[in-house]
């Protein structure tokens, strides 16, 4: 490999870790501002809470839970979670494949190291 191709991955390198930087420093900036904007919303909500009416505390009660609005916050919640869990799953699927995929080229090599018995999914037979 010549000279100047060695010197230009190690600029694309540095290029890539000052990029990855430069965008996790945004990030962590987004979080910040999202995090203090709830939580100023928060506390603006709870002066107007503790101020108004009680009339228009227990109307707002009211509506709410005509609406089933805890009932909505449930069902999403659990979409999101259960999705999450799903992936998570199918993620740790593929995962495990890979390793047994790996595990099983270097143990078709080796003859030492042809103990482990594990099917393509990682499991056990007895199991």
């Amino acid at each position: 490999m010549p000279k100047s191709d060695q010197v230009r991955i190690v600029e694309l390198n540095v290029a890539e870790r000052k990029f990855v930087s430069v965008c996790d420093t945004i990030k962590t900036l987004f979080v910040c501002v999202v995090v203090g904007v709830l939580g100023w919303g928060a506390i603006e909500m709870l002066k107007l809470g503790l101020t108004t009416d009680a009339s228009h505390l227990t109307a707002l009660a009211q509506c709410l839970e005509k609406w089933n609005v805890m009932d909505v916050l449930l069902l999403l919640a659990s979409i999101v979670s259960g999705s999450g869990w799903y992936w998570e799953r199918q993620r740790n699927k593929r995962l495990v494949k890979k390793e047994g995929d790996l595990r099983r080229e270097k143990e078709s090599s080796d003859p030492v190291s042809s103990r482990s018995g594990l099917n393509k999914t990682g499991d056990a037979p007895e199991d």
